[in-house]
């Protein structure tokens, strides 16, 4: 057996702010139809502004779907504190094809806070990679209507409340695909 280097796809994303209640695709991204094998691993990585600053504590969930099937929520109702520094969040996602599904994990690695964490907390050396209890090491499963057509794969912010100072404002997003394969 040899190591064959794994290969990179990158796909383009469209980002949008989540400045109102209820939910707001604030990244998006297509891979080509026919092209997601068994096994490969997607990989998104975003980083937002993000500040509640509207007087009380705000609620925000973050969800993955991909081409209308089910969605998964990753990080449900986590509350933000009322606070008038505007923060910045980082999140990682790891997608991998599992057969007709999608296995989804709020990962992280290296700098980067998993998703589930970064729904609550900002980036800050003082909490990099901190859990808040379980989510980070759950599977959760999405479902896509096939994958011969393009699959178009979604982060939703849900926000509880509408406000000027409550928003998450995505800055930058990268997602891409590897396949390790051993030969």
């Amino acid at each position: 057996m040899s190591y064959v280097p794994p290969s990179l796809t990158t796909y383009a994303t469209t980002l949008a702010n989540a400045t109102a209640s209820g939910d707001t695709t604030i990244c998006t991204f297509v891979v080509p139809g026919g092209t997601w094998a068994d096994g490969e691993m997607v990989t998104v990585r975003i980083f937002a502004l993000s500040k509640n600053n509207k007087g009380t504590s705000g609620n925000a969930t973050l969800k993955v779907n991909a081409t209308g099937g089910s969605a998964a929520t990753i990080g449900a109702a986590v509350s933000w504190a009322d606070s008038a520094t505007e923060a910045v969040r980082g999140m990682s996602l790891e997608m991998v094809r599992a057969g007709s599904k999608i296995a989804v994990w709020p990962g992280g690695t290296g700098g980067y806070d998993n998703a589930a964490s970064a729904v609550a907390y900002p980036i800050d050396p003082s909490n990099f990679m901190t859990s808040p209890g379980t989510a980070r090491f759950t599977w959760h499963e999405v479902t896509p209507t096939n994958f011969t057509s393009d699959v178009t794969v979604s982060l939703i912010m849900n926000l509880d409340a509408t406000h000027a100072t409550f928003y998450c404002k995505p800055q930058t997003a990268t997602a891409m695909k590897s396949a390790v394969r051993v030969k």
